[in-house]
């Protein structure tokens, strides 16, 4: 699987960029179609366009298989970080604190938040799944996130902080 090189949360659909073959996807193109993603959280360094590693301060692993694509699912968890209006995101819950205000807490979380994309090119933007073909995909798109998972704890022996249910339960 190979993931786009890192954005900040607010400038995800701005600077996000992947080299496809000869040509870079960027912005909405790149956010337009279905995948997983990572997040993470640097409090010291600046990962603005540097290249995807499996590092420690990845706290999350999520994917879509929705119509509206990674866009769609990354407005969700902004949804929830931000406590905007419009549907939610589970896992954006585990990331808030029970003790703080929501949006205060999502706009000072934001700001150290960075998002990669893996996003799955062979899949028709904005097309709910018409056939086995599709569906079959689907279930690689899930199938990839399970793998980010398992290469995560192979290389930390622990999975991403928020997609530890344990160590944090949604509020």
């Amino acid at each position: 699987m190979k993931f786009s090189k890192w954005a900040k949360w607010d400038e995800r659909e701005i600077v996000l960029k992947m080299e496809v073959g000869k040509r870079t996807i960027s912005g909405k193109d790149l956010l337009k179609f279905r995948g997983i993603y990572a997040l993470a959280i640097s409090k010291k360094t600046d990962m603005t366009g540097k290249d995807f590693k499996w590092e420690k301060d990845i706290v999350y692993f999520g994917m879509t298989n929705s119509i509206k694509g990674l866009a769609g699912r990354l407005k969700q968890f902004n949804n929830t970080l931000r406590d905007l209006p419009g549907a939610g995101h589970g896992g954006a819950a585990r990331f808030l604190s029970k003790n703080e205000r929501k949006h205060k807490k999502g706009d000072v979380l934001a700001k150290k938040l960075f998002v990669s994309v893996s996003p799955f090119f062979s899949s028709k933007p904005g097309l709910k799944p018409e056939t086995s073909r599709d569906l079959k995909l689907m279930g690689r798109v899930a199938k990839a996130e399970y793998d980010a998972l398992a290469t995560y704890l192979g290389e930390h022996k622990a999975l991403p902080k928020y997609n530890d249910k344990e160590l944090s339960p949604k509020r």
